[in-house]
């Protein structure tokens, strides 16, 4: 009987105007969440509180589900700010750090990560950029310095990385070509190092008036040809 009478206590409904309002109480007596009713259902925006009486939460309502935008706080921060339909994740998404700055951003669809997501370092520069397909990395990736060039290209199947990888330095010189394989259904990945810092092939043999010379990491030596 305990039971019955503290949820009646922290449950009411709030007849206004012909519309009704949906309210429930911490255990403190502060308001914990309220919402607008038609016809019995959440229509509407509606709010959530901490114990304290701070905002924590803004969402909006239709036919008794989530539909729209939803703003998560935290005193006063924002933490995230997501979008749903008929009560489910989608459409455009962002997270932010206690820093306010954000950490990763993307959308949704039907539920699901979809489509491409930027991930960020915690001072705020891109780093990641993947392309999801029902929560699974599946397409492009790649790889920012946090100057902004890029770093390194990539492919994602089946949410692992599969095919061609390829780095970059600064200046957007190639400085490293890998390929992930499966060979007797086994992962491999073959990296090609014959590549320098600076983008430059580390070993290379050339022919200069009938002599030979390779090319070892930068520096030109005179060599003979084997026959």
């Amino acid at each position: 009987m305990r039971y019955i009478l503290t949820f009646l206590l922290l449950t009411f409904f709030i007849s206004c105007n012909s519309q009704d309002v949906y309210q429930e109480f911490h255990e403190n007596g502060q308001l914990k969440f309220e919402v607008p009713l038609i016809d019995g259902k959440k229509e509407g925006l509606g709010k959530t509180y901490f114990d304290d009486g701070e905002l924590k939460i803004e969402a909006q309502y239709k036919n008794d589900q989530l539909n729209g935008r939803l703003v998560q706080y935290y005193y006063g921060r924002t933490i995230k700010e997501v979008n749903y339909k008929d009560g489910k994740l989608d459409g455009y998404a962002i997270y932010y750090s206690p820093a306010k700055l954000p950490t990763k951003e993307g959308t949704y669809k039907d539920g699901k990560m979809h489509g491409k997501w930027k991930i960020y370092e915690d001072n705020g520069c891109l780093r990641f950029e993947y392309t999801y397909q029902n929560d699974i990395k599946e397409g492009p990736y790649k790889v920012f310095y946090c100057s902004g060039e890029l770093e390194t290209t990539a492919y994602w199947k089946d949410g692992l990385p599969m095919g061609l990888m390829v780095s970059y330095n600064k200046e957007g010189d190639t400085v490293g070509v890998g390929l992930w394989t499966i060979r007797d259904g086994v992962r491999t990945f073959l990296e090609d190092t014959s590549y320098t810092s600076k983008g430059k092939p580390s070993f290379t043999v050339e022919e200069d008036n009938g002599k030979y010379y390779y090319w070892m990491n930068g520096v030109r030596t005179e060599g003979r040809k084997i026959e």
